[in-house]
């Protein structure tokens, strides 16, 4: 890999890391990369012409000026199952009116409400309908703005950031318009923290929170935090966040513990993720994202036997290569040989579909799978893909990885030198940091790497029992 920059490595991801019970090494890097994309553009709905993100949160009924009937009702949920069927009408309404009117503002909400079904239900098969139906809209209106700014939104979901930057650009070569000045802006902020310019991120997050702490600006940098030695900080943040955050906004509540649970778990506090998990699926019961942790943080409560239910009901409802791969590991670890070796054949058969539909997206996930599972050649592949791709801390730290496990101890240590001269630091990185020092014979090195690992640990633990203002009892806020 090339251009490794000193502090800027070569969010935002929106599909959630799923970590596997056979394999917690693995797991901890994954957990290292909290997946903050989900709270992308979460703001105050746009006008219609700027063709909303329909997040579940932050669904509008708005139709154009010349419709004659109107949508169903705005969606707002306080359970998964009742969403989905919410942006199901919502879609179908939209996607008839399209083809009776040709309208590209209807095509362009099907696109985001397929982006959104995809982030409601974990299949993927919605992003690819997505993919088609902004095709349509640009199509039919060009590179308007509404089409532009749902095609960035869906490639940025899918880790296509080359995309991203192209569509940004022609973005920006229209006439300026109201408000879409701040869209440009934070959208090279974010693509700055996918792409590991951290201090880039850094100067955009911090500038904004300083200017109104609205939850957006506010979890923006609890998701810099997080990733670079602050996750004492990043949990305050959200803290406050979820303070900004309506009681009835059930969606991006659920998103916000569920982050927390995440912090809880790379830094290996078991029992609050559980904390977390319960009361995510409490303001959001059902989601998949939600219940699919639970049954990870079950297992590493020694609690397999109570997760082994909700594993095959979300591998039902989602058709998750990693799940099925969790699933067996957990299965292994009960000593049922046979049936986990079925749920890896059926993950080698479900990765290398998705594989080779969204080599971008599921890159990384697919990474953590043959770093388990083999062979370390396919390993090595896809974590040189994804390094060069998305070039950030998780990134480099798989890549990392899997250079050590191919025997490649000395190429192994430019990754990590490459990170520790910026800012990134997490439990996960530390750990790989260690073992890579520890093959190339530098055993002090090593030990500063996990000394450090652990004093970050203990600072986020003393941090998080330390008394705080509990944002559940907070006051209701107004955003």
């Amino acid at each position: 890999v090339t251009g490794v920059q000193t502090c800027a490595l070569p969010i935002s991801s929106t599909y959630d890391p799923t970590m596997k019970a056979g394999a917690i090494a693995i797991g901890a890097i994954a957990a290292g990369a909290i997946t903050w994309g989900v709270f992308s553009f979460m703001g105050q709905a746009p006008e219609p012409e700027s063709a909303p993100e329909p997040t579940p949160e932050d669904m509008t009924s708005e139709t154009p000026p010349t419709a004659s009937d109107e949508p169903p009702e705005p969606i707002n949920s306080v359970s998964a199952a009742a969403t989905i069927q919410q942006v199901e009408r919502q879609l179908a309404f939209h996607r008839q009116r399209f083809e009776d009117q040709g309208n590209h503002i209807d095509i362009t909400r099907v696109a985001s409400y397929e982006r959104t079904l995809a982030r409601l239900t974990g299949q993927f098969e919605h992003y690819a309908a997505a993919d088609a139906a902004i095709a349509a809209a640009i199509e039919t209106a060009g590179n308007q703005v509404g089409p532009l700014e749902a095609a960035m939104q869906i490639d940025f979901s899918m880790h296509r950031f080359p995309s991203v930057a192209e569509r940004l650009a022609i973005h920006e070569q229209g006439a300026p318009l109201s408000g879409r000045v701040q869209f440009q802006r934070d959208m090279h902020a974010n693509l700055a923290f996918a792409l590991g310019d951290y201090d880039a991120a850094t100067e955009v997050f911090e500038a904004d929170v300083a200017v109104r702490r609205t939850s957006e600006h506010l979890i923006q940098l609890a998701a810099l935090r997080a990733q670079t030695g602050h996750p004492d900080e990043a949990d305050q943040l959200f803290v406050e966040a979820m303070e900004n955050v309506h009681t009835d906004r059930a969606f991006q509540r659920a998103t916000l513990e569920l982050q927390r649970g995440l912090l809880d778990l790379q830094h290996e506090r078991y029992a609050q993720a559980k904390e977390h998990y319960e009361r995510a699926n409490q303001h959001f019961e059902g989601w998949y994202l939600i219940e699919e942790h639970l049954a990870e943080i079950l297992c590493l409560l020694d609690r397999c036997d109570e997760s082994e239910e909700i594993y095959i009901d979300v591998i039902s409802r989602t058709q998750s290569p990693e799940l099925m791969a969790s699933y067996g590991g957990i299965l292994e670890g009960m000593g049922r040989e046979e049936e986990a070796e079925e749920w890896r054949v059926r993950a080698d058969a479900r990765y290398a579909v998705l594989l080779e539909q969204f080599p971008e997206a599921l890159g990384g996930h697919g990474l953590e799978y043959f770093l388990e599972r083999g062979p370390a050649p396919r390993a090595l592949e896809l974590a040189q893909a994804n390094a060069e791709l998305r070039q950030d801390g998780e990134a480099y730290t798989l890549f990392a990885q899997a250079l050590l496990q191919s025997g490649l101890a000395e190429e192994a240590l430019a990754p990590v030198v490459a990170l520790l001269e910026g800012p990134y630091r997490t439990p996960g990185f530390y750990e790989v940091a260690a073992e890579v020092f520890e093959a190339n014979g530098r055993s002090e090195d090593a030990a500063e790497q996990l000394a450090a690992r652990s004093a970050l640990m203990t600072m986020f633990a003393a941090a998080s029992d330390a008394p705080t203002t509990s944002a559940d009892s907070a006051p209701v806020a107004t955003e």
